[in-house]
């Protein structure tokens, strides 16, 4: 069908190697980040923040392991509640976070909260959502 759309200016051939070229591009991954995609790579980049941070350069990988953890798991939950899931990935992700820390009883984690919800209204400001404590 996509041939006889192209009024035979492509080959089987062209739509393989284009396909094969948009794969790889994609790392042979084409699905839509999750939730899971979206909190890791939040926690990672908020790692790399703390790094720079003196007074918070104490924070480990096992920390952000067990934040990642917990937020997975509010995600998990929000994903199956009907009025939750209307909201998209990013918000629902975000959020997820911010009751991770919220059920973290460690002393750093004030900061790194207010580091991170920072960082939340930052990013949902650009989709159009504000954030008031």
């Amino acid at each position: 069908m996509l041939l006889e759309l192209g009024s035979g200016k492509y080959t089987l051939k062209n739509l393989i190697e284009f396909e094969e070229l948009l794969l790889s591009t994609l790392s042979w991954n084409p699905n839509l980040p999750t939730c899971s995609n979206i909190i890791s790579e939040l926690l990672v980049y908020l790692l790399d923040e703390v790094q720079v941070i003196e007074e918070l350069n104490h924070i480990t990988t096992l920390d952000i392991q067990e934040l990642l953890s917990k937020a997975q798991i509010f995600a998990q939950i929000a994903i199956l509640d009907y009025n939750l899931s209307r909201y998209g990935k990013a918000i629902i992700s975000i959020i997820s976070i911010l009751c991770a820390f919220q059920h973290q009883n460690q002393k750093h984690s004030i900061k790194l909260y207010n580091l991170f919800w920072d960082l939340a209204c930052s990013l949902l400001s650009l989709q159009g959502v504000e954030m008031t404590l």
